[in-house]
């Protein structure tokens, strides 16, 4: 019922509910449908679906990277760890090419991680 009618705060309220009780598919479900331009809100399904649904998670990180304005640094190095790991180099110079050109990601953040600064 909350789902249905409650406003935003109380229907992300209900969600939590259900992270709480050890059913995390139905408040991660609820967070897919509220997608936004907050890249926070990715990453953290992005991290609930990579080690499970890999698939998915990296649908989530590319879907992020073309809609989100914001906290988008995280995201960017869980492409770019993937791209190393798999000797992809030109993804890899587009993903640096891209992070450094964006506001929404910490540049010396990903420099730092990915050990190059």
């Amino acid at each position: 019922m909350v789902f249905e009618r409650g406003s935003g705060y109380m229907k992300k309220e209900a969600a939590k509910i259900y992270l709480k009780n050890g059913k995390p598919e139905q408040y991660y479900a609820y967070r897919e449908k509220c997608l936004g331009k907050d890249g926070s809100v990715y990453w953290e399904l992005i991290k609930y679906y990579k080690d499970f649904d890999s698939e998915k998670a990296f649908e989530l990180a590319e879907l992020a990277m073309k809609k989100c304005g914001e906290n988008l640094t995280e995201i960017v190095i869980f492409l770019l760890q993937d791209a190393k790991e798999k000797d992809d180099h030109i993804k890899y110079k587009k993903l640096m090419k891209s992070a450094k050109l964006r506001q929404s990601v910490n540049y010396s953040v990903v420099l730092e991680i990915m050990g190059e600064g």
